[in-house]
This record gives C-alpha cells, structure tokens and sequence, in this order.
C-alpha cells in the first residue's frame, strides 16, 4: 500500500554553538558511574525536566568505559518538559554511545525541537556488536516543534524508534536493526 508523503517544511532546532556545561559529564566517560553517585542510584543515566538548550555530545550511555559492554542503569537520557535538545553531533566521531540500558536508550516527553543526530544506538561503539537497550532505542512521546532523528545507528530489542502523539516529525538516514554494511541482522 502507497502513502503520500507530507511535504511541508519541517523547522528544524538550531544546534547550540557551545554545549551546555556540566560538572558530571566528561565526553567519552562511562555516565553510568556518574549516576549512582550524582543522580538516583541508576534511574537514568542523565535526567532533565523543565530545561532549555540541551547538548549531549560523545558520551557513553549505559556502556563500560571502552564502550563495550552494558552497565546498571534504566534509561540512557530521559528529559520531560524541555526544549532545544540536541543529542549526537554533526561529526560521526563525537557522538554518543546509548546502549545496554535495562529500558529504554532515549526517552523524550513533551520535548519542544529536537534533533538526534549521528549516535549509536543500541550497538557497542564499533558499531559491529548488538548491545540493545531493552525496550525502545529511542522513545517520543507528546514531542512537538520538530523531532530530527537522522543518520544515527540503531538496534532496538522491541522497538528502533517509538513515537507517540508527536508532531513535524523528520527521521531518514538511520541504519536500523543491521550492521553498517548491511550484511548482518543485529536487531
């Protein structure tokens, strides 16, 4: 069956020139070491509510340090209330790791301009092993103003990428349940 495709422009959040500064995240450091002692005991590795110009850019996300394999932790990023997030980076290089989380990787409600850009999502860094996040690789609900979700690398246990109730959604370009050369099934 055909589906015509929407071809009104999507307005796309502008990506924040400097990224939002914050004592606990180092890039390329395990957050979920961070969690237990700064956050609530491994709910999520990083939790925003109510915050504005968000950028999270190469971290690791639910993994070990060498980004290998899966830590203790619920949720990757979860943000309830925000607007402008930007998750992943313009350069494959410096994007995140978000894997082996116990639910979901990403978890975005009633988010206003997002973009989630050139991540691995659901695979160890090399992009070659299937390290899942449990549920959703990446989950929007209520997300208005634009949802970006391109060129990341996904694999998720039940689902790649759950939306719900969002609006001006835009997602091409994502690698899903496969490896980059799409040889071999990891989903």
């Amino acid at each position: 069956q055909m589906y015509e495709v929407d071809q009104r422009p999507v307005k796309r959040p502008q990506k924040r020139q400097e990224p939002v500064q914050l004592e606990t995240i180092t890039p390329n450091y395990p957050i979920g070491e961070l969690t237990q002692e700064y956050f609530f005991s491994y709910t999520c590795n990083l939790y925003f509510e109510q915050s504005k110009n968000i950028t999270i850019e190469g971290c690791y996300l639910g993994t070990d340090p060498a980004g290998h394999a899966a830590e203790k932790s619920k949720d990757g990023f979860n943000a309830y209330d925000c607007q402008n997030i930007f998750i992943g980076s313009e350069d494959q290089q410096r994007g995140n790791v978000i894997s082996g989380n116990s639910s979901r990787g990403i978890r975005l409600s009633m988010c206003r301009d997002v973009v989630i850009q050139d991540n691995k999502i659901g695979v160890d860094r090399t992009g070659l092993i299937s390290l899942p996040n449990k549920n959703a690789a990446i989950e929007l609900w209520q997300v208005t103003g634009g949802a970006h979700v391109s060129n990341n690398h996904i694999v998720g246990a039940i689902s790649g990428i759950h939306l719900m109730d969002c609006s001006d959604a835009l997602i091409f370009e994502n690698i899903i349940n496969t490896d980059s050369s799409f040889q071999q099934d990891l989903g």
